[in-house]
């Protein structure tokens, strides 16, 4: 997740499913609280923020990771209810990563992992990322490391 362009949180999702039905869901969340911009390593220093630094004050981390599970709580209940729609729905107003070039590693289907790199187009009704590869052929990132990539 940016804010003003930096990267303030970054998320990790994994999901187990039995046939079509999602059995769980493992989230891990990295969230920038309270880090000054000198504590981020050199390599980071200029592309990563803070909520102190954004809101240009200290911020209570128990009261954010509060507000994070009240959240997740809403969308999962919403999820239960709706289905996926309205989660997709929100991705698309506020993702950082569609319309941007991205490398991700992709792999179904028990077939060797390889290296892709091309413009995030969408998000599939199942969750997938779809990546615009060189010729135009569309690729879905189910799971892996997405990353953003920097144009030179």
């Amino acid at each position: 997740m940016e804010c003003q362009g930096r990267k303030l949180a970054g998320l990790l999702a994994e999901l187990r499913t039995e046939g079509a039905a999602v059995r769980h869901a493992v989230l891990g969340v990295g969230l920038n609280c309270g880090t000054a911009r000198g504590e981020f390593p050199d390599e980071l220093r200029q592309t990563a923020t803070s909520l102190a630094l954004e809101r240009g004050e200290t911020v209570a981390r128990l009261l954010v990771f509060a507000r994070l599970l009240e959240s997740l709580d809403e969308w999962l209940a919403l999820h239960d209810l709706e289905g996926f729609a309205p989660v997709r729905e929100r991705f698309l107003q506020l993702s950082s990563t569609l319309g941007r070039r991205v490398r991700a590693e992709v792999g179904e289907g028990g077939k060797e992992m390889r290296m892709v790199e091309g413009d995030a187009v969408d998000l599939a009704e199942d969750g997938a990322l779809v990546v615009r590869v060189e010729g135009g052929a569309l690729v879905r990132v189910v799971a892996g490391e997405v990353e953003h990539c920097r144009v030179v």
